[in-house]
């Protein structure tokens, strides 16, 4: 089973009980804690975490029963997911998986459906490794870094110390293996003995598709659909490089970050729950109640929202932040200005939350200052110009066509 925690999008675990414990930890002393419950198809809404969790453990205990043992617990749950994406929760966003398409050339990551392909059995009969150990494996490295925001090289480390010790824990048996069948039967020359050797001889290391940085970093580009950002050149400048005894001057690249506006709405959508709120059609108040952004005459005025009402309707906002020391005396040095949107279609109520806020672009204020910011909104431009006309995207439901358009642009507050 394939556990996300929808509050904050990054905890993915295998146990219920982890991710139980997760929340808590972590979630259920937030002021706007609020949870439904979503397991078989569960309506129940909590805002109180205890009573959340004995909900779970009267109505839902075989589910952390099956944390304790090992089984094919995702094809329960896909279909438990595809339930629980009725109307009835659609306001709602609910624990999600890895995409089930996205699989590596050499290992796919999936849960075997047939028995033959859950023992790994290949034609000739010889048994491989069980692809559930390389889905665990990607899982492990993945929830390790991201937790304890562990380095690189650490990771790296942690996962080939692993591999040694797996090694050694194979030799351990195979020689254990051979001690019982001598034991047993004499020789080990027999057809069982050889085939319970092979056994050994043919297991694949699960981490072989986590074992070096582009590796992992292919596996989690293959399974959340990461949106690679562009650098795009503000100005240049001569600054001045040492260059043993001598000085240089070179030219240098002021660049700021962009994340491809569709690509990254197209990532965005991928998400049931966000899809489902999209293809809504806005519900407006009466006349001289304002609730949301379509009960506003902007909205009903414009050309695009008024014949689309399931439009885009998308937010900027930007904000300022310091990465160092801010009261030091360089405190503007590393300043950054960094570029956020939102869905106007999302829910009120979900819309302020982190998962729902997407980083657009990021530059250095400093740049900024010297060129201006009309490079960062001529980029953006070129964006909503393409939305506004229509552009095609993939979804779970199929490929799309969408529209939309910014509907307000805003500055933090904190920002000077």
């Amino acid at each position: 089973m394939l556990w996300r925690c929808v509050i904050c999008c990054v905890f993915i675990t295998f146990s219920l009980k982890l991710l139980l414990s997760h929340i808590n930890r972590l979630h259920s002393r937030s002021s706007d804690f609020r949870l439904l419950c979503g397991i078989d198809g569960c309506t129940e809404e909590y805002r109180v975490y205890n009573s959340f969790y004995h909900h779970v453990k009267r109505r839902h205990f075989q589910h952390l029963l099956e944390d304790t043992r090992p089984g094919d617990a995702t094809r329960g749950y896909e279909n438990r997911q595809e339930e629980t994406q009725g109307p009835q929760q659609k306001d709602n966003i609910q624990p999600d998986q890895l995409p089930a398409d996205s699989s590596s050339e050499d290992q796919n990551l999936h849960t075997p459906d047939s028995v033959e392909e859950q023992m790994g059995i290949d034609q000739d009969g010889a048994v491989t490794v069980h692809q559930d150990l390389t889905t665990h494996a990607t899982a492990f490295v993945i929830n390790a870094r991201s937790k304890h925001r562990l380095s690189q090289k650490g990771m790296n480390d942690i996962v080939a110390g692993v591999q040694q010790y797996q090694s050694s824990l194979l030799d351990n048996l195979r020689t254990q293996m051979k001690e019982v069948l001598k034991k047993n039967s004499g020789s080990t020359t027999n057809q069982l003995g050889k085939d319970a050797m092979d056994i050994f001889d043919s297991f694949i290391d699960p981490f072989a598709n986590v074992s070096t940085t582009f590796r992992q970093n292919s596996v989690i580009r293959k399974q959340f659909c990461c949106v690679d950002a562009e650098e795009i050149p503000i100005a240049r400048t001569i600054c001045r490089k040492k260059r043993g005894g001598s000085t240089d001057f070179v030219i240098k690249d002021r660049l700021f970050y962009y994340v491809p506006l569709v690509k990254s709405v197209e990532q965005f959508l991928l998400r049931p729950r966000i899809l489902t709120m999209i293809e809504e059609v806005p519900q407006r108040c009466s006349e001289g109640f304002f609730h949301d952004l379509v009960d506003g005459s902007l909205l009903k005025s414009h050309p695009l929202f008024s014949e689309k009402p399931n439009a885009l309707q998308i937010i900027l906002y930007t904000d300022e932040i310091e990465i160092c020391n801010p009261l030091g005396s360089f405190s503007s040095k590393n300043k950054l200005l960094m570029v956020y949107y939102t869905l106007g279609n999302i829910n009120p109520k979900y819309r302020s939350k982190l998962a729902a806020i997407r980083l657009l672009a990021m530059a250095k204020s400093a740049d900024l200052r010297q060129s201006g910011v009309d490079v960062i909104l001529n980029r953006i431009k070129e964006d909503m110009d393409a939305l506004y006309s229509g552009v095609k995207i993939q979804t779970i439901n199929g490929e799309k066509t969408i529209h939309g358009a910014m509907v307000s642009l805003w500055r933090h507050p904190g920002t000077a």
